[in-house]
């Protein structure tokens, strides 16, 4: 069975809409982590305390305030670098998405 070219992009549309839709969505989940250590470094350098539970993975641990504070910002460090690899991937979905678009016309 032979399947029309006009389907064939048709569908590559959707499937790069449904990509693009997922990262959105990813990218929305990331901020929200990101705002919440940078909300936690916040409150932490706020705080008189000397030391601070921190969550690592699998497990609470007691740390000095000043290395809760390096955890965080290392933290959100890897997650804006994430944000910014799903930035460029949304922008070459709504790129190759144009492609397609030009192509029908």
């Amino acid at each position: 069975m032979k399947v029309h070219g006009s389907v064939k992009k048709t569908v590559a549309a959707q499937a790069l809409r449904d990509d693009k839709e997922f990262a959105e969505e990813q990218a929305i989940r990331l901020a929200d982590k990101y705002r919440a250590n940078e909300d936690g470094k916040e409150q932490l350098q706020k705080t008189e305390e000397k030391h601070t539970w921190l969550y690592l993975g699998e497990s609470f641990i007691k740390v000095s305030k000043g290395k809760a504070i390096e955890e965080l910002g290392k933290q959100s460090l890897a997650l804006r670098g994430e944000l910014e690899q799903i930035d460029a991937d949304i922008v070459d979905k709504d790129d190759r998405l144009d492609d397609l678009a030009a192509v029908e016309e």
